[in-house]
């Protein structure tokens, strides 16, 4: 092992990032397993080039949870950022098609929000902010 004897190396401690992670999430319930009605809505409201179809065939538990967070922009930017980084170490993550989607979806979600910050100091500052007046912004 690269040359370093063995008693050279610390002891060998129990792995944390082994842990099975699912005995501690909450058990899935019916309402997890199937789309929301919001959820096919949001789907729908969506650009075609944004919809998540595939995170929605194999994980409507998350699509459920990102259509009711999706109108706060900065909200669904930390639950897809928590999505997307491994905190935990050691997990397994999405297949790369979903990533794709996540990271499309987490993208606009910071592009809205910093839409919302500048709206925001536009209006504090007593103006009426760069959107304002106009169309509204992109999704």
């Amino acid at each position: 092992m690269l040359g370093i004897p063995k008693k050279a190396l610390p002891p060998e401690q129990p792995d944390e990032t082994a842990r099975d992670w699912r005995a501690l999430r909450r058990p899935d319930r019916a309402q997890d397993l199937y789309l929301s009605t919001r959820s096919l809505a949001w789907l729908a409201d969506l650009p075609q080039d944004l919809a998540p179809r595939r995170l929605a065939h194999d994980h409507p538990r998350i699509v459920n949870r990102l259509a009711l967070c999706w109108c706060d922009p900065a909200l669904a930017s930390l639950v897809l950022d928590s999505l997307l980084a491994d905190r935990r170490g050691g997990r397994r993550g999405f297949p790369e098609a979903i990533q794709q989607e996540l990271r499309a979806l987490h993208d606009d979600a910071l592009h809205r929000a910093r839409l919302d910050a500048a709206n925001q100091a536009g209006v504090r500052a007593g103006g009426r902010g760069p959107d304002a007046g106009g169309e509204p912004p992109p999704r």
